[in-house]
Parts: C-alpha cells; sequence; structure tokens
C-alpha cells in the first residue's frame, strides 16, 4: 500500500493547477462553468499531500454524460461516483502531473464542503496551521491507512463547516463520507458480461458462506450504464448437462465453449443476451468494482 506523504507547501502547486486546468478547458468551455483548485493544495502555505485536486462545474447534471464522453477524447477515464453521490470520478494519463479529477454540479454538497474549507482557510491562517500540523500528525500515525488518515480529519473540518453556515443534516452526510467505511468485502468476478447499455456480473464473496451447495445458488448483479443503478438478482441453479458447459437456471441459461460464452437473462425487467470472452472473465472495467463495492456494503451481503 502508498505511504501517505504530507509535505510542507509548495508554491509550484497553482502553477501546476492552472497547466493542467488550461490543458482541460478548451475541450469542455461550452458546457462546464469553471474548473475549481480544491483541497489543500489550493490554499497557500498549507501542508498538503502533493497531488492537485480539481472540480469541474456544470450547470446540470444532464450535461454529465457529454462531458464524461468528451474527457475521453483527452484520456480522462470515468470511474463512476466512488461512492460519493454526485460527483464523478476520472482517472488520469500516467504522465501527467500526480492530480485528481471530479466533475458535479454547483449545488453539489462535497463541492460546497471543499469549497467552504477552502475559503475558510484563506482568510484564517491560524487554521492553516493547526490544519497542517494535524495532517503531519495523522500521517505520521497512520502511514499506510488512508481511511483512518481521513477520519481523523474529520472532526476538525466539520468544526469549520459548522462555522461556515452547514445544516446538522449536511454535517451529518459529510461526516459519514469521511467516517472510515466497513471493511472492503473480497470478491472474486467470476463472469462479467456485457452489451450496449449494460453489464452482468456473477459474483462471489470469497470464504462467505461456505456452507452454501455449490451450484444451488447464483448471485449476479445488473448494472444499467443509463441509470448508474444495480440490481441484484439471484438465480436458483436448475442443473447442467453432463460433458457440455451449459447451466440452467430457473431465469434464463448460459451457455459456454472454449472461446465465448452467451447468457439469455430473463427477468421481470431484464431481456438481454450478453456475451463474454471466456479467456478474460476477470476484466471488470476499473470504473464498475468500487460501484460494486459500495453497493454490496449497503446490502451488507449478497
Amino acid at each position: 500500500m502508498r505511504k501517505i506523504s504530507v509535505v510542507d507547501y509548495d508554491p509550484t502547486w497553482p502553477v501546476t493547477f492552472e497547466h493542467l486546468r488550461s490543458n482541460i478547458w478548451p475541450t469542455i468551455s461550452d458546457i462546464a462553468t469553471t474548473i475549481e483548485h480544491i483541497g489543500s493544495t489550493s490554499v497557500v502555505g498549507l501542508s498538503a499531500k502533493p497531488i492537485i485536486d480539481m472540480t469541474i462545474v456544470v450547470p446540470n447534471i444532464s450535461q454529465m454524460p457529454t462531458l464524461i464522453d468528451r474527457l475521453y477524447t483527452i484520456n480522462y477515464t470515468h470511474q463512476g461516483d466512488q461512492g460519493v453521490p454526485g460527483r464523478e470520478a476520472f482517472k488520469r494519463q500516467e504522465s501527467t502531473p500526480a492530480h485528481h479529477l471530479y466533475a458535479c454540479e454547483k449545488n453539489n454538497l462535497g463541492f460546497r464542503n471543499h469549497l467552504a474549507i477552502r475559503d475558510y482557510m484563506k482568510q484564517h491562517p491560524e487554521a492553516v496551521q493547526a490544519y497542517g500540523d494535524l495532517k503531519k500528525q495523522l500521517a505520521a500515525q497512520f502511514p499506510s491507512d488512508i481511511d483512518a488518515y481521513v477520519d481523523g480529519k474529520t472532526d476538525f473540518l466539520l468544526n469549520i463547516l459548522t462555522k461556515a453556515g452547514f445544516t446538522e443534516k449536511e454535517l451529518q452526510e459529510i461526516q459519514s463520507l469521511n467516517s472510515i467505511p466497513p471493511k472492503r468485502l473480497d470478491l472474486k468476478f467470476l463472469y462479467h458480461f456485457s452489451c450496449a447499455s449494460s453489464d452482468v456480473l456473477e459474483v462471489k464473496i470469497q470464504d462467505l458462506k461456505e456452507g452454501t451447495p455449490v451450484g444451488k445458488l447464483f448471485h449476479w448483479l445488473h448494472y444499467d450504464r443509463t441509470t448508474k443503478t444495480f440490481q441484484k438478482l439471484t438465480f436458483k441453479s436448475m442443473g447442467s448437462e453432463e460433458g457440455k458447459n451449459h447451466r440452467v437456471f430457473e431465469q434464463g441459461e448460459l451457455h459456454f465453449d472454449t472461446s465465448q460464452a452467451n447468457l439469455q437473462l430473463e427477468t421481470d425487467t431484464i431481456s438481454e443476451e450478453f456475451t463474454l470472452d471466456v479467456n478474460d472473465v476477470q476484466a471488470v472495467p476499473n470504473e464498475l468494482i468500487s460501484q460494486v463495492q459500495y453497493f454490496l456494503q449497503r446490502l451488507e451481503t449478497l
């Protein structure tokens, strides 16, 4: 696991931000309002992890699909909301300076949170010193535990947001996002099927429910790319044809040979045929993995 590094303020950080912003802005200027430099690197004198945080602001969430497509043309890959509703994340090119790129509407709670903290820090130098000292202390205490590092900053930041006028409900929501999440589920992706509008994943939680008879129940997640929502499906096995790669469920069938699998899936809301290269069964898109984790944590287990 990468070590957490908090360093003294670097005056080149705003220069790096402006360089990154100027490379992105021409591609999205007709559909976005601004690109904001947020996070600790945006505050002069504040110690920080040396990673630039940037947020693209769009006037309406309906612009997001177009934004995602535009950013892809300049090598930013969409990674979903990563468990933060209304905020989309993007993976950068490895050759660019270290930075995180997000996109959201102006009124998104997480974005308002970042702006409020940034603007408060700029007006209160004593808070800059105190927050920088706290981050260095936490980085030394939890050098390889990013969840504990983030959790340790929460009370300090909530105090600032209280002064900034955030409501109790908003503070509770922000606290829940910053708190240590449940332990990541140890997942095994058995199959990944896809078509133009959807993904279907067969998922197993390893070392869980060992007493469940093999082949009786199969758990699937159906992901709708348009609505960015999951539906959990549980299929009961009705057997298989001996000597043939053919599984029959109460709803749908799975056929596969040495090169390709085909899934005919029928439920009350889904009627699709998905295909898969069985030599690539573990190639679940990276942007889906964190969303699968988040969805299953909310369900607790399959």
